[in-house]
C-alpha cells in the first residue's frame, strides 16, 4: 500500500487478529542502533524468514518503486528531501544513493538494459537522468520536468511530474540514450482523481495504455501509433503472460467493478464485483487477479481469461493483496505480511511485526525475496 503524504497521524493497534485457523506469533525484531529507525528488509518469498534488514538515521516515508533479480530501489521522502537507494536484493548491501525528485511506482522493467531513470533537480532546473543500475554512474541527462510512467526493456514512457496536469502529449524516450523515440498526438489526461503513489500508465509487451480523459488509449511502444481506445478505467494493471489488462470501473467508490480487457484489441472480456487494494493496487499473475470484495471483508481471485472465480477467502485480519509472485499472492497491511497460494488462497506463511514496527508501507518482490519498505514517520492519508 503506497500512501499519500499529508500530516494526519494514524494510530495502530498492536493486537492483530490472525487468519482463521492460523495462530500467528510476533517475530522477534532485529534491533537498530539508538537514534536509528527500521528502514527496509527482505523476507524469503517461500519461507517467510528474514533474509536481511537495514536501519537508517533518517525520518522518512519509504516505498519500493522497483525490485528485480539484480536491484532493489527504495525511495525515501520527507518534507526536506527525496532520495533513492539502490540495494543488492541478495544481502541488502548498498550500491549507490542519489538525491532525486518524487518517484512514483512505474510498471515494467525499471532497470531494463541496465539503465535506471531518475528525475532530479528542483522546480527551477529539473532534469531526467539515466544511470547505470549497479554503479549509479550517470549515462545521460535531459533538461525536463518529466518522470518515468512505464518501462520496457528499451523504451520509457515519460510524462509531466504532476500526474494530474494535462492534457499533454504522450512521449517515449530511448532508455540507453535519453533520445526521443516518439511523441504521440494522443494526449495524456488523468481525470480519475486517484491520489496514489503509482503511475496511471500500464505497459504489456509492445503495448502501452494511458489515461486520455474519459477514455484509455493503447499505443504501440516502439512507434507511438494509436492501437485502440476504450472507456476509462482506473488502477490499470497488466498480466504479462495472459494478454489481459485489468482496471476498475468506478474508481474507489462503493460498487466499483473490476473489468478485464483484451490487451491487443481493447475488447471488454468480462467484469465482476471487486476493487483495488489501498493505494490502487491489483494483484495480477498466474492466470488470476486477486482483489477485495465490496465490503473489503474477503479476497477474491478471478480467472483472467474468463472472469470465473478461482477462490474466495474471508479475512479475519486486514491484509490486502499487493502483487503476485510466481504462484504466490503477497498481502500486506501495516504490521502483518502474508503470502497465499494462487491455487486456492491457502496461507503459505504469515508474520506479524517481522521488523519490530507496524509501519510497513509498501512491498516489492522477485522470485526469491519480498522487500518491505518501512516508514519512520507516522502514516498520513
Amino acid at each position: 500500500m503506497i500512501r499519500t503524504f499529508c500530516v494526519v497521524l494514524l494510530t495502530f493497534a498492536l493486537t492483530l487478529a490472525p487468519f482463521e485457523g492460523h495462530g500467528l506469533q510476533a517475530t522477534p525484531a532485529p534491533g537498530c542502533p539508538a537514534g536509528w529507525y527500521p528502514a527496509v528488509g527482505a523476507i524469503g518469498v517461500n519461507t517467510g524468514d528474514v533474509q536481511w534488514f537495514k536501519c537508517s538515521p533518517f525520518e522518512t516515508w519509504r516505498t519500493v518503486p522497483g525490485t528485480s533479480e539484480e536491484l532493489v530501489l527504495v525511495h525515501e521522502t520527507s518534507p526536506d528531501f527525496h532520495q533513492v537507494l539502490a540495494l543488492d536484493p541478495v544481502d541488502g548491501s548498498e550500491y549507490w544513493r542519489k538525491q532525486t525528485a518524487r518517484i512514483p511506482y512505474a510498471p515494467g522493467q525499471f532497470d531494463g538494459a541496465g539503465v535506471v531513470l531518475l528525475p532530479v533537480g528542483d522546480r527551477v532546473s529539473p532534469a531526467l537522468i539515466g544511470v547505470e543500475h549497479k554503479t549509479g554512474k550517470e549515462l545521460w541527462r535531459i533538461e525536463s520536468a518529466e518522470i518515468p510512467l512505464a518501462h520496457s526493456a528499451t523504451v520509457a514512457v515519460i510524462g509531466d511530474s504532476d500526474l494530474l496536469t494535462g492534457p499533454v502529449p504522450v512521449r517515449a524516450i530511448d532508455r540507453m540514450t535519453g533520445e526521443e523515440r516518439w511523441a504521440s498526438e494522443v494526449l495524456f489526461s488523468d481525470l480519475s482523481g486517484a491520489s496514489v503513489g503509482r503511475s496511471p500508465v500500464v505497459m504489456l509487451g509492445d503495448i502501452v495504455v494511458v489515461p486520455t480523459g474519459d477514455t484509455i488509449s493503447a499505443l504501440d511502444v516502439e512507434t507511438g501509433a494509436l492501437l485502440w481506445t476504450a472507456p476509462h478505467l482506473s488502477f490499470l494493471t497488466a498480466a504479462d503472460h495472459a494478454g489481459v489488462i485489468v482496471g476498475v470501473e468506478g474508481g474507489d467508490r462503493p460498487g466499483a467493478k473490476l473489468v478485464a480487457l483484451n490487451a491487443a484489441s481493447g475488447e471488454r472480456l468480462w467484469s465482476a464485483r471487486g476493487g483495488a487494494s489501498y493505494g490502487g493496487l491489483l494483484a495480477v499473475g498466474d492466470g488470476i487477479v486477486v482483489v477485495l470484495n465490496g465490503s473489503r471483508s474477503e479476497m477474491v481471485a478471478y480467472e483472467l481469461a474468463t472472469g470465473n472465480e478461482r477462490w474466495r477467502g474471508a479475512l479475519s485480519s486486514r491484509v490486502e493483496p499487493q502483487m503476485v509472485v510466481g504462484t504466490l499472492v503477497v498481502a500486506l497491511w501495516e504490521g502483518q505480511l502474508s503470502v497465499l497460494s494462487t491455487a486456492d488462497g491457502s496461507v503459505t506463511w504469515s508474520t506479524i511485526l517481522p521488523f519490530g514496527t507496524p509501519w510497513m508501507n509498501s512491498v516489492g518482490a522477485n522470485g526469491n525475496v519480498v522487500v518491505v519498505a518501512i516508514n519512520s514517520r507516522p502514516w498520513s492519508d
